[in-house]
């Protein structure tokens, strides 16, 4: 099967892509989507709070001024590392219709 219209796909989907080929699988009946929107939204809210963390610990100065630079670029990770998660966790959502 070959999906040339994903944007046609109705929500309760999840999109799978390998290589060139996209396939949009229909969950309802599988999954509970009410339990794995709230599934979502709690690993949404640990990112944000793993995100806020780090921004916190790379706002200090002090912190900045005098950890070693392999420790603040470990911040700088973890920050980026939540927010990309928030973004495609959101994605996720928004494809369960959300």
């Amino acid at each position: 099967i070959r999906a040339t219209e994903p944007a046609a796909a109705a929500g309760g989907t999840i999109s799978v892509l390998s290589g060139d080929e996209l396939a949009i699988l229909p969950l309802a009946g599988l999954v509970d989507l009410d339990a794995e929107r709230g599934r979502l939204r709690q690993e949404i809210a640990e990112a944000a709070a793993e995100q806020e963390r780090a921004e916190r610990q790379l706002a200090n100065e002090a912190f900045v001024a005098k950890a070693p630079p392999p420790v603040v670029e470990v911040q700088r990770k973890r920050r980026e590392t939540a927010i990309d998660q928030i973004a495609l966790l959101e994605r996720r959502l928004a494809d369960l219709g959300a």
